[in-house]
């Protein structure tokens, strides 16, 4: 499959969660990546990639539709529409929480809306329903 930013690639179509995966050799990966902890998904893992221009290391997630490799979509109903964003700087991922109504747990602290926290490996997040341990390798 070709996508539509022309990069061969598998679009991965899971229960809760929807996201691009680049063939290998065609997009520079990130350092770090998500492992879904529990449910349906438990077990997938997501990596992340650059993307060539403005915000080509930066990720969103939420459950409305999303830019190829740079949006995670997320299905399940307690997740909003724009609920988070990861930002790959300074050699580290940081997140921030998006969403008023339905808040990211990092470690099982609630984030407040735009507060933002730089990742470590074994960290865990909760967006709505969906949960993910981060690895750093």
């Amino acid at each position: 499959m070709v996508n539509a930013a022309g990069v061969p690639g598998t679009m991965i179509e899971a229960h809760t969660v929807r996201f691009s995966v680049p063939a290998e050799g065609t997009l520079q990966f990130l350092p770090g990546r998500l492992e879904i902890a529990s449910g349906m998904d438990s077990g997938r893992e997501i990596r992340f990639v650059h993307v060539p221009g403005p915000d080509g290391t930066t990720v969103t997630f939420g459950r409305s539709d999303g830019e190829l490799y740079r949006h995670i979509q997320l299905r399940d109903k307690t997740v909003s529409r724009a609920h988070a964003r990861l930002a790959w700087r300074d050699g580290a991922w940081h997140l921030v929480n998006l969403s008023r109504t339905n808040p990211v747990a990092w470690n099982g602290t609630i984030l407040e809306d735009g507060r933002e926290e730089r990742l470590t490996d074994g960290d865990r997040i909760e967006m709505g329903e969906v949960l993910f341990t981060y690895r750093s390798r």
